[in-house]
Formats: C-alpha cells, sequence, structure tokens
C-alpha cells in the first residue's frame, strides 16, 4: 500500500515546493537587509557545515 506524499511547504513565504531552509524570498529579503531573514540564513548555512554522513563519515553532506 502506498502512502501519499503532499508537496512541501514553505513556513516563510507559504508556497508549495520548498521549504523554509532553501526558501527564495527568505534569501532575498536576507540581501535586502531583513536582519531576521540574514540570521537565519546564516544559521541554515551554518548548520549545513557541520552536517556529518552517517553513511560515509564525511562533513558536508547527508545520507540522503
Amino acid at each position: 500500500m502506498g502512502r501519499y506524499r503532499r508537496a512541501s511547504t514553505c513556513g516563510y513565504c507559504y508556497d508549495t515546493g520548498h521549504t523554509r531552509r532553501s526558501c527564495p524570498q527568505m534569501k532575498a529579503d536576507a540581501a535586502k537587509g531583513d536582519r531576521w531573514a540574514q540570521s537565519n540564513v546564516q544559521r541554515y548555512q551554518n548548520a549545513a557545515k557541520s552536517r556529518k554522513c552517517s553513511y560515509c563519515s564525511e562533513g558536508g553532506h547527508n545520507k540522503a
């Protein structure tokens, strides 16, 4: 029996097809000078740098 998966919805701009982490609107707002968006973009970039793969134990990516 298959499982229906709904398209992801962004918590920032509420469009479908992406999440807040990869929202182009938030990145554009950060470039315009929105401090809240800048801090979130920076936080997401730092989290991606510290990511570690559970399969090969290398940094910068995950198992998926």
